[in-house]
């Protein structure tokens, strides 16, 4: 997938208004999503994401052990929106991340994550494969 492909399928999927909108809300996910990956996870993502945007991902520190409620007060709080906004935010980002890279290396991120934030991922997913929106 090529960067304008990504943000474009961010855009409509997170309903914004425009590219830079939803580029601010890739930023914001991925941000705090890699500081919650290994290092190692994060470079191989990186790997398989369209240059710029996969660099957001990238922490110098090591994987911080947080859950969903703190993954979602994180990017409420880096994007100055609400709770209900950041949740849309990154199911529409996480959606297209996991169309984007490769099975084995979904697998391998849902390895590393803590039950509800898998499962956030994988309902993420689960509703691009079905169709269903992204409203709260």
């Amino acid at each position: 997938m090529h960067l304008g492909e990504f943000i474009q399928a961010v855009r409509e999927r997170g309903r914004f208004s425009s590219a830079e909108e939803a580029e601010r809300a890739i930023h914001a996910v991925f941000n705090v999503f890699g500081s919650r990956l290994s290092i190692g996870e994060t470079e191989d993502l990186v790997e398989q994401l369209p240059w710029r945007i996969g660099d957001y991902l990238l922490h110098p520190d090591s994987p911080e052990p947080f859950g969903l409620e703190e993954f979602l007060r994180r990017i409420a709080e880096r994007e100055g929106v609400s709770r209900g906004e950041a949740e849309r935010h990154a199911r529409a980002v996480l959606s297209v991340l996991t169309e984007a890279i490769a099975e084995k290396e979904l697998d391998d991120v849902l390895a590393e994550l803590p039950e509800d934030l898998r499962s956030f991922v994988k309902a993420a997913r689960e509703k691009t494969l079905s169709g269903s929106s992204y409203e709260i």
